[in-house]
């Protein structure tokens, strides 16, 4: 077997029946970092009660659907103060942890955009939830529902 460098890739020849042939091409290896929590979630216990208090509200009637302005503001609002629930938990629980950080962000736009007076309170409404649900099935996959 004989390995060849070539513009920058690694080339790995293999003898086989008197011919070497190439079996494989690698770019050349880079040291990569995987980010991994400084705190598992399994002992976020105020995350991991917060995240079930939004997943548990967002299949309710009161958030699911509105039929007026009034009742999509509302709703928008509830949904927001639930996410910043879970957005200061995670935060109390493990600072700026990189980890965790994009969560945090995307909570905050969650209730950016739900205190915003940009379209109708329905699609305002809208828009939160859907946010929210994408938020919730990310925070079930890192494990704070249990």
């Amino acid at each position: 077997m004989t390995a060849v460098a070539v513009g920058g890739a690694l080339i790995v020849l293999a003898g086989c029946g008197g011919s070497d042939k190439p079996v494989s091409t690698k770019a050349d290896a880079k040291p990569t970092t995987s980010l991994r929590p400084s705190v598992p979630s399994s002992d976020m216990v105020k995350s991991t009660e917060a995240a079930l208090a939004l997943n548990q509200l967002l299949p309710g009637d009161d958030v699911n659907a509105c039929y007026s302005e009034v009742q999509c503001d509302a709703a928008a609002v509830r949904i927001r103060d639930f996410v910043r629930d879970v957005q200061v938990a995670i935060v109390t629980e493990v600072g700026s942890d990189p980890y965790y950080q994009p969560l945090v962000d995307e909570a905050g736009a969650i209730m950016e955009e739900a205190d915003a007076k940009q379209g109708t309170a329905a699609e305002r409404r809208q828009d939160v939830y859907t946010k929210a649900q994408a938020l919730d099935k990310k925070l079930k996959a890192i494990g704070l529902e249990g």
